[in-house]
């Protein structure tokens, strides 16, 4: 008899330590269940960004701007005629920095030159002469501010951030982590075709 005693004491003991355990648990995921309705509501706060500065969705055409490059030449929606390799850069980006030489090397094969490659660099007041001067071998150059009608014409948002416009003014790739060599190889096939 004291054997089944033994085992009844001990039973219970191990049902309390599971229910002290479950009443744990369920104290523990309710005070999370809080947690992540608070969150919710702090990020529902957060206000969108400007739809001019929004992610220029690939398939809409390029907005109306106008820009003057580092040249002194006024640069318009018009003109972007042919496929233009467009780029958004700022001097203190490292990965701007890290995707310079790939710019450099897809703007070179460009189909018409540095006519057809627009680089925007994010310009708080001068542009790094050096810099500068290696974009201007390769493309029109346009310092602009983020908020600048040249930004939200043609949807850029972050930086490095690279669009192809086709010759209807139309974004038809876009993007942080877009290939530049195997796109500027389809351009060139796509500008062979076409003329």
């Amino acid at each position: 008899m004291p054997f089944l005693a033994t085992a009844v004491l001990l039973l219970a003991v191990v049902v309390l330590v599971q229910l002290w355990v479950t009443l744990n648990q369920s104290r523990v995921l309710v005070q999370l269940q809080a947690a992540i309705g608070r969150l919710e509501a702090r990020l529902a706060e957060i206000p969108a960004p400007p739809a001019a500065m929004g992610m220029h969705p690939v398939g809409l055409p390029v907005g109306e701007f106008d820009a003057t490059t580092l040249d002194g030449e006024t640069l318009t929606r018009d003109d972007l005629s042919g496929w233009t390799l467009v780029a958004a850069v700022s001097p203190d980006c490292p990965p701007c920095q890290e995707r310079l030489p790939e710019l450099l090397s897809a703007a070179a094969v460009v189909p018409g030159g540095r006519d057809q490659v627009l680089v925007v660099v994010v310009d708080d007041g001068t542009v790094p002469p050096a810099l500068a001067a290696q974009l201007q071998e390769i493309a029109r150059v346009v310092p602009a501010r983020a908020e600048s009608s040249v930004f939200g014409a043609l949807g850029l948002q972050y930086v490095p951030t690279f669009r192809w416009v086709s010759p209807d003014r139309v974004v038809e790739f876009a993007g942080p982590s877009v290939d530049l060599a195997v796109v500027a190889d389809l351009l060139a096939a796509q500008v062979e075709a076409s003329a």
